[in-house]
Protein backbone atom coordinates (compact mmCIF):
# COMPACT_ATOMS: atom_id res chain seq x y z
CA UNK A 1 0.00 0.00 0.00
CA UNK A 2 2.98 2.60 0.37
CA UNK A 3 2.27 4.09 3.48
CA UNK A 4 4.17 7.30 3.31
CA UNK A 5 3.48 10.58 5.65
CA UNK A 6 2.74 12.52 2.25
CA UNK A 7 -0.99 10.88 1.43
CA UNK A 8 -3.67 12.82 2.29
CA UNK A 9 -6.00 10.00 0.67
CA UNK A 10 -5.29 5.99 0.39
CA UNK A 11 -8.13 3.32 -0.55
CA UNK A 12 -7.02 -0.44 -0.88
CA UNK A 13 -8.27 -3.46 -2.54
CA UNK A 14 -7.64 -7.15 -1.87
CA UNK A 15 -7.35 -8.53 -4.79
CA UNK A 16 -7.78 -12.91 -5.38
CA UNK A 17 -5.27 -13.70 -8.26
CA UNK A 18 -7.46 -17.03 -8.65
CA UNK A 19 -10.93 -15.82 -9.12
CA UNK A 20 -12.83 -16.36 -12.55
CA UNK A 21 -12.63 -12.44 -12.97
CA UNK A 22 -8.56 -12.98 -12.97
CA UNK A 23 -8.48 -15.96 -15.31
CA UNK A 24 -10.49 -14.20 -17.55
CA UNK A 25 -8.49 -11.16 -17.69
CA UNK A 26 -5.60 -13.57 -18.49
CA UNK A 27 -7.63 -14.97 -21.40
CA UNK A 28 -7.79 -11.42 -23.05
CA UNK A 29 -4.44 -10.15 -21.86
CA UNK A 30 -3.06 -13.39 -23.66
CA UNK A 31 -4.88 -12.57 -26.96
CA UNK A 32 -3.43 -8.82 -26.69
CA UNK A 33 0.08 -9.53 -25.70
CA UNK A 34 0.11 -12.83 -28.67
CA UNK A 35 1.40 -14.35 -25.48
CA UNK A 36 1.99 -18.11 -25.44
CA UNK A 37 1.66 -18.11 -21.42
CA UNK A 38 -0.79 -19.22 -20.05
CA UNK A 39 -0.99 -16.69 -17.40
CA UNK A 40 0.39 -13.19 -18.72
CA UNK A 41 -1.07 -12.11 -15.11
CA UNK A 42 0.87 -14.90 -13.08
CA UNK A 43 2.70 -11.88 -11.74
CA UNK A 44 0.06 -9.80 -9.82
CA UNK A 45 0.33 -9.41 -6.48
CA UNK A 46 -2.56 -9.50 -3.69
CA UNK A 47 -3.60 -6.04 -3.83
CA UNK A 48 -4.33 -2.78 -5.54
CA UNK A 49 -4.50 1.18 -4.20
CA UNK A 50 -4.90 4.37 -5.08
CA UNK A 51 -4.02 7.29 -3.25
CA UNK A 52 -3.34 11.16 -3.36
CA UNK A 53 -0.39 13.04 -2.09
CA UNK A 54 0.20 16.51 -0.39
CA UNK A 55 0.42 18.68 -3.35
CA UNK A 56 -0.04 22.40 -5.00
CA UNK A 57 -3.33 21.13 -6.51
CA UNK A 58 -4.94 20.14 -3.55
CA UNK A 59 -3.34 23.55 -1.41
CA UNK A 60 -4.75 25.33 -4.03
CA UNK A 61 -7.96 23.94 -4.45
CA UNK A 62 -8.30 24.36 -0.05
CA UNK A 63 -7.37 28.15 -0.43
CA UNK A 64 -10.09 28.95 -3.09
CA UNK A 65 -12.79 26.81 -1.38
CA UNK A 66 -11.81 28.43 1.98
CA UNK A 67 -11.70 32.10 0.62
CA UNK A 68 -14.78 32.35 -1.45
CA UNK A 69 -18.10 30.76 -1.81
CA UNK A 70 -17.81 29.68 -5.23
CA UNK A 71 -19.81 27.39 -7.51
CA UNK A 72 -18.08 24.37 -9.18
CA UNK A 73 -17.45 26.30 -12.15
CA UNK A 74 -15.91 29.35 -10.96
CA UNK A 75 -13.74 27.25 -8.69
CA UNK A 76 -12.41 25.49 -11.36
CA UNK A 77 -11.41 28.51 -13.27
CA UNK A 78 -9.88 29.97 -10.10
CA UNK A 79 -7.89 26.91 -9.53
CA UNK A 80 -7.07 26.67 -13.62
CA UNK A 81 -5.42 30.06 -13.71
CA UNK A 82 -3.11 29.20 -10.68
CA UNK A 83 -1.79 26.11 -11.99
CA UNK A 84 -1.05 27.69 -15.67
CA UNK A 85 0.86 30.67 -12.77
CA UNK A 86 2.86 28.10 -12.11
CA UNK A 87 3.57 26.23 -15.55
CA UNK A 88 3.61 29.74 -18.12
CA UNK A 89 4.58 26.98 -21.00
CA UNK A 90 2.25 24.44 -20.98
CA UNK A 91 -1.94 24.30 -21.49
CA UNK A 92 -4.24 24.17 -18.43
CA UNK A 93 -4.89 20.61 -19.19
CA UNK A 94 -1.11 19.62 -18.87
CA UNK A 95 -0.45 22.25 -15.68
CA UNK A 96 -3.35 20.47 -14.26
CA UNK A 97 -1.71 16.91 -14.89
CA UNK A 98 2.10 18.26 -13.56
CA UNK A 99 -0.06 18.87 -10.09
CA UNK A 100 -2.23 16.33 -9.77
CA UNK A 101 -1.28 14.15 -7.05
CA UNK A 102 -3.09 10.63 -7.97
CA UNK A 103 -1.32 7.49 -8.50
CA UNK A 104 -2.32 3.71 -8.50
CA UNK A 105 -0.07 1.22 -6.95
CA UNK A 106 -0.51 -2.57 -8.52
CA UNK A 107 1.37 -5.42 -6.28
CA UNK A 108 4.07 -7.27 -7.93
CA UNK A 109 4.81 -10.52 -6.78
CA UNK A 110 6.94 -11.35 -9.84
CA UNK A 111 9.20 -8.82 -11.51
CA UNK A 112 10.41 -10.97 -14.12
CA UNK A 113 7.04 -11.69 -15.28
CA UNK A 114 6.24 -8.03 -15.20
CA UNK A 115 8.62 -7.39 -17.55
CA UNK A 116 7.23 -10.04 -19.83
CA UNK A 117 4.03 -8.79 -19.72
CA UNK A 118 4.81 -5.41 -20.43
CA UNK A 119 6.76 -5.68 -23.30
CA UNK A 120 4.05 -7.73 -24.91
CA UNK A 121 1.27 -5.17 -23.91
CA UNK A 122 3.72 -2.05 -25.35
CA UNK A 123 4.31 -4.39 -28.61
CA UNK A 124 0.58 -4.08 -29.02
CA UNK A 125 -0.18 -1.12 -28.13
CA UNK A 126 2.30 0.47 -30.37
CA UNK A 127 1.24 -1.52 -33.32
CA UNK A 128 -2.81 -0.63 -32.90
CA UNK A 129 -1.73 3.07 -32.52
CA UNK A 130 -0.87 6.00 -35.22
CA UNK A 131 2.26 7.23 -34.72
CA UNK A 132 0.97 11.13 -33.94
CA UNK A 133 -1.16 9.85 -31.62
CA UNK A 134 0.58 8.39 -28.84
CA UNK A 135 4.60 8.76 -27.85
CA UNK A 136 6.59 5.87 -25.75
CA UNK A 137 9.93 7.66 -23.77
CA UNK A 138 12.02 5.95 -21.62
CA UNK A 139 13.08 8.58 -18.63
CA UNK A 140 15.51 8.20 -16.01
CA UNK A 141 15.55 9.84 -11.51
CA UNK A 142 17.84 8.84 -9.30
CA UNK A 143 19.58 6.37 -11.56
CA UNK A 144 15.91 4.59 -12.12
CA UNK A 145 14.36 3.96 -15.44
CA UNK A 146 10.84 5.00 -15.78
CA UNK A 147 8.70 4.65 -18.54
CA UNK A 148 6.14 7.89 -19.61
CA UNK A 149 3.22 7.43 -22.67
CA UNK A 150 2.06 10.59 -23.82
CA UNK A 151 -1.17 10.22 -25.41
CA UNK A 152 -3.11 12.67 -28.03
CA UNK A 153 -6.00 14.15 -26.48
CA UNK A 154 -8.46 15.71 -29.08
CA UNK A 155 -10.77 18.40 -27.95
CA UNK A 156 -13.08 20.73 -30.00
CA UNK A 157 -13.22 23.88 -27.71
CA UNK A 158 -9.28 24.21 -27.17
CA UNK A 159 -6.22 23.18 -28.41
CA UNK A 160 -5.13 19.55 -28.64
CA UNK A 161 -2.98 18.40 -25.58
CA UNK A 162 -0.85 15.38 -24.66
CA UNK A 163 -1.93 13.22 -21.47
CA UNK A 164 1.21 11.93 -19.81
CA UNK A 165 0.91 8.47 -18.31
CA UNK A 166 4.19 7.53 -16.38
CA UNK A 167 4.68 3.75 -14.78
CA UNK A 168 7.59 2.56 -12.45
CA UNK A 169 8.05 -0.83 -11.66
CA UNK A 170 9.88 -1.21 -8.24
CA UNK A 171 10.54 -4.64 -7.15
CA UNK A 172 7.17 -5.20 -5.08
CA UNK A 173 5.35 -2.56 -7.05
CA UNK A 174 3.91 -1.39 -10.48
CA UNK A 175 3.19 2.73 -9.88
CA UNK A 176 1.01 4.39 -12.61
CA UNK A 177 0.88 8.45 -12.11
CA UNK A 178 -0.05 11.63 -14.40
CA UNK A 179 2.57 13.77 -12.46
CA UNK A 180 6.05 13.44 -13.25
CA UNK A 181 6.74 15.60 -9.84
CA UNK A 182 4.77 12.20 -8.02
CA UNK A 183 6.66 9.87 -10.12
CA UNK A 184 10.26 10.93 -9.15
CA UNK A 185 8.52 10.73 -5.12
CA UNK A 186 7.66 7.15 -5.95
CA UNK A 187 10.97 6.58 -6.90
CA UNK A 188 13.04 7.93 -3.56
CA UNK A 189 10.61 6.35 -1.46
CA UNK A 190 11.57 2.93 -2.94
CA UNK A 191 14.81 3.59 -3.35
CA UNK A 192 14.55 4.39 0.80
CA UNK A 193 12.81 1.29 0.93
CA UNK A 194 15.92 -0.45 -0.18
CA UNK A 195 18.15 1.07 1.41
CA UNK A 196 19.60 3.90 0.22
CA UNK A 197 20.21 6.90 2.01
CA UNK A 198 17.69 9.40 0.64
CA UNK A 199 15.04 9.03 3.96
CA UNK A 200 13.25 6.79 6.41
CA UNK A 201 9.71 5.74 5.58
CA UNK A 202 7.23 6.80 7.44
CA UNK A 203 3.46 6.55 7.80
CA UNK A 204 0.23 4.42 9.27
CA UNK A 205 -0.49 1.24 7.89
CA UNK A 206 -4.51 0.24 7.44
CA UNK A 207 -6.38 -2.11 9.73
CA UNK A 208 -4.17 -5.46 9.75
CA UNK A 209 -5.92 -8.34 7.28
CA UNK A 210 -8.15 -5.83 5.51
CA UNK A 211 -9.75 -6.65 2.05
CA UNK A 212 -11.12 -3.37 1.49
CA UNK A 213 -9.33 -0.27 3.30
CA UNK A 214 -9.39 3.44 3.41
CA UNK A 215 -7.05 6.38 4.92
CA UNK A 216 -8.11 9.82 5.24
CA UNK A 217 -5.71 12.57 6.39
CA UNK A 218 -6.68 16.22 7.58
CA UNK A 219 -6.59 18.15 4.54
CA UNK A 220 -8.55 15.31 2.86
CA UNK A 221 -10.93 15.55 5.33
CA UNK A 222 -10.69 19.72 5.32
CA UNK A 223 -11.59 19.09 1.23
CA UNK A 224 -14.56 17.11 2.23
CA UNK A 225 -15.78 19.18 4.63
CA UNK A 226 -16.08 22.11 2.37
CA UNK A 227 -17.94 20.34 0.07
CA UNK A 228 -20.79 19.42 2.44
CA UNK A 229 -20.60 22.04 5.52
CA UNK A 230 -23.87 23.72 4.42
CA UNK A 231 -25.99 21.15 3.28
CA UNK A 232 -24.68 19.69 7.09
CA UNK A 233 -24.70 22.81 8.21
CA UNK A 234 -28.85 23.34 8.21
CA UNK A 235 -29.59 19.76 8.36
CA UNK A 236 -27.45 19.79 11.89
CA UNK A 237 -29.52 22.90 12.59
CA UNK A 238 -32.96 21.71 11.82
CA UNK A 239 -32.45 18.42 13.93
CA UNK A 240 -31.35 21.16 17.20
CA UNK A 241 -34.38 22.97 16.76
CA UNK A 242 -36.18 19.94 16.86
CA UNK A 243 -35.84 19.08 20.45
CA UNK A 244 -36.51 22.60 20.85
CA UNK A 245 -40.62 21.93 21.43
CA UNK A 246 -40.86 19.00 24.33
CA UNK A 247 -38.04 20.95 25.72
CA UNK A 248 -40.06 24.19 26.25
CA UNK A 249 -43.06 21.78 27.20
CA UNK A 250 -40.85 20.37 30.33
CA UNK A 251 -39.71 23.82 31.28
CA UNK A 252 -43.52 24.80 31.59
CA UNK A 253 -43.55 22.33 34.26
CA UNK A 254 -41.29 23.71 35.97
CA UNK A 255 -38.50 21.28 36.48
CA UNK A 256 -34.95 22.17 37.28
CA UNK A 257 -33.73 20.14 34.25
CA UNK A 258 -35.99 19.72 30.68
CA UNK A 259 -32.81 17.44 29.08
CA UNK A 260 -32.55 15.28 32.52
CA UNK A 261 -36.60 15.21 32.65
CA UNK A 262 -36.91 13.94 29.30
CA UNK A 263 -34.09 11.35 29.21
CA UNK A 264 -35.54 9.95 33.28
CA UNK A 265 -39.08 9.56 31.72
CA UNK A 266 -38.44 8.32 27.95
CA UNK A 267 -35.11 6.89 27.97
CA UNK A 268 -33.67 9.18 25.34
CA UNK A 269 -31.11 12.09 26.28
CA UNK A 270 -31.90 14.77 23.69
CA UNK A 271 -28.23 16.27 21.86
CA UNK A 272 -27.50 18.82 19.81
CA UNK A 273 -25.89 17.63 16.41
CA UNK A 274 -23.58 20.92 16.77
CA UNK A 275 -21.92 19.49 20.27
CA UNK A 276 -23.38 22.36 22.25
CA UNK A 277 -26.24 22.33 24.95
CA UNK A 278 -30.13 23.35 25.91
CA UNK A 279 -30.23 25.91 27.77
CA UNK A 280 -33.22 28.66 29.08
CA UNK A 281 -33.30 31.87 27.21
CA UNK A 282 -35.30 34.03 28.95
CA UNK A 283 -35.33 36.86 26.83
CA UNK A 284 -37.68 34.72 24.51
CA UNK A 285 -38.88 32.78 26.80
CA UNK A 286 -37.60 29.26 25.27
CA UNK A 287 -35.15 26.93 25.32
CA UNK A 288 -32.60 26.93 23.35
CA UNK A 289 -29.11 25.61 21.64
CA UNK A 290 -25.59 27.12 22.62
CA UNK A 291 -24.34 26.33 19.23
CA UNK A 292 -27.32 26.97 16.91
CA UNK A 293 -29.84 29.59 18.72
CA UNK A 294 -33.38 29.11 18.46
CA UNK A 295 -35.28 29.79 15.18
CA UNK A 296 -36.37 33.31 16.61
CA UNK A 297 -32.81 34.09 17.01
CA UNK A 298 -30.46 31.74 14.96
CA UNK A 299 -26.82 32.03 16.53
CA UNK A 300 -24.61 33.48 14.13
CA UNK A 301 -21.90 31.20 13.70
CA UNK A 302 -19.77 29.68 11.00
CA UNK A 303 -20.71 26.13 9.53
CA UNK A 304 -17.30 25.03 9.77
CA UNK A 305 -16.66 25.18 13.40
CA UNK A 306 -19.95 22.85 13.96
CA UNK A 307 -18.44 20.30 11.09
CA UNK A 308 -18.24 16.85 12.52
CA UNK A 309 -14.97 16.70 10.88
CA UNK A 310 -13.43 19.86 11.94
CA UNK A 311 -11.35 18.45 14.74
CA UNK A 312 -10.46 15.55 13.12
CA UNK A 313 -6.89 14.70 12.23
CA UNK A 314 -7.24 11.50 10.46
CA UNK A 315 -9.54 8.36 9.93
CA UNK A 316 -8.64 4.75 9.07
CA UNK A 317 -11.31 2.12 8.28
CA UNK A 318 -11.32 -1.44 6.96
CA UNK A 319 -13.32 -4.47 6.04
CA UNK A 320 -12.28 -8.12 5.41
CA UNK A 321 -14.61 -10.51 4.17
CA UNK A 322 -12.43 -13.57 5.74
CA UNK A 323 -13.18 -16.16 8.73
CA UNK A 324 -16.29 -17.04 7.41
CA UNK A 325 -18.14 -13.59 7.95
CA UNK A 326 -17.97 -9.71 7.57
CA UNK A 327 -15.30 -7.78 9.87
CA UNK A 328 -15.20 -3.93 10.24
CA UNK A 329 -12.35 -2.10 11.85
CA UNK A 330 -12.03 2.00 12.13
CA UNK A 331 -10.35 4.42 14.25
CA UNK A 332 -10.26 7.81 14.16
CA UNK A 333 -7.60 10.36 15.67
CA UNK A 334 -8.92 14.10 16.85
CA UNK A 335 -6.45 17.36 16.83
Amino acid sequence: SDPHTESILQFLLALDTKSQSMAFLDLVFQGLTESKITKPLDWLGNGISFYADDSVFWETLLEIMETADLDTEKTGELLEEKLKELHPQKNSREALMEELALAINVKVKDGRKLKTFVAGLKKYILKETPPDEIRWLIKEHKGEKYECVFVEIEEEAEENWKLPIYYYASPDLLTFTVSRKMMHSVIERSLANRGNKIGPIKGRQFPKDSSIAFRFRQNALILLENGSRETLFEESRRKSWENIPILNEWKRLQVESPVSHHEKWWHVRLICPGGGDYRWNNDFKTMESTIFGHPAKPANLSPTATHFMHNIHEVRFGVTFENNGLRAKGEVFHK
